[in-house]
């Protein structure tokens, strides 16, 4: 596992971050995340202040902005092509240019899906800037692909003053993987290396058979939002199909072919036990029952 400093700076590399404002749902309007928004666009298209200001005046040439083109609209996937054909392009004026997306929790699906991959691979001189509420307002495809910061409101835009405080894996310091209610903090966590640590820390539960910690940490996900469980049941997936993947990948080296098809069986069937639990979750079932239920299963399916 890397250091804090390295996962730090592999974070810091990355040219696509989701500003989290923390606000209720009804105290900020578009307006005001628009306004922020530009403030926090400004620092990233030059270090000119008129350029600055140009910027948060919404009239800098690389500064895009992707909006609803109604109140109550979403963002559809042909505006998300226009942002990436513009994407091509290097800045006219400044030193990057910067795609805003003030309500990131408007995306569509389909529009969410199209940006992937710029978001994880922009192009040089191209930044993303996102702002929503809560994390888990976010499809979390979107989110582990995007640097997390907490910001807080400018008190003057004009001067971009916004404070934001980056929410990186070396904020694993703070949780406490070695518990339940740890693994329960990190599996919803707004950084995706720390949900990948929380998940690799209960699969190693589950290996061990441990049946305590998997019902404890059931009933302690139960009492989160859905948005919360949807997000901690993602991570769980990524991180055995992932684990799947590697022990395919390594099985044509392997002396002991039959416990590797094993693992790979078991692994197969927490795979399919996710999908099922986030199945039977939004229909009628109670959400500690198929939690327990999960978790259950699966230290019984790796069992020797």
């Amino acid at each position: 596992m890397s250091s804090g400093l390295e996962e730090t700076q592999a974070v810091a590399r990355r040219a696509s971050t989701l500003y989290l404002t923390g606000e209720a749902p009804t105290s900020m309007g578009a307006t005001d995340r628009r306004r922020i928004g530009l403030a926090l666009a400004a620092e990233h298209v030059s270090s000119d202040p008129k350029q600055q200001q140009a910027a948060i005046r919404a009239v800098h040439p690389d500064v895009l902005l992707l909006e609803p083109a109604t109140s109550r609209g979403k963002i559809g996937i042909d505006q998300v092509r226009e942002i990436l054909r513009a994407a091509q392009f290097v800045p006219e004026e400044g030193e990057r240019r910067v795609c805003l997306i003030p309500q990131a929790e408007r995306l569509t699906p389909q529009a969410a899906n199209g940006l992937l991959k710029v978001l994880e691979e922009p192009p040089r001189g191209m930044v993303f800037v996102l702002i929503a509420a809560h994390a888990q307002d976010v499809l979390p495809t979107v989110l582990s692909r995007l640097q997390v910061a907490r910001s807080s409101q400018p008190t003057n835009p004009i001067a971009g003053s916004t404070v934001s405080e980056p929410e990186t894996a070396a904020g694993s310091e703070t949780v406490d993987l070695r518990s339940v209610s740890g693994l329960d903090q990190a599996l919803v966590h707004p950084s995706h290396e720390v949900r990948m640590q929380g998940t690799a820390c209960l699969m190693e539960a589950i290996e061990r058979k441990d049946r305590r910690t998997a019902v404890a940490l059931a009933r302690l996900l139960a009492k989160r939002d859905d948005a919360e469980i949807r997000l901690a049941l993602s991570a769980l997936m990524q991180g055995s199909a992932a684990a799947l993947r590697r022990e395919v990948q390594a099985r044509s080296s392997s002396s002991d072919g039959s416990a590797m098809r094993g693992r790979q069986r078991k692994l197969a069937a927490f795979c399919r036990g996710i999908d099922q639990a986030q199945r039977a979750m939004w229909v009628y079932t109670p959400k500690e029952t198929v939690l327990v239920k999960l978790l259950l299963d699966a230290t019984e399916e790796t069992a020797a």
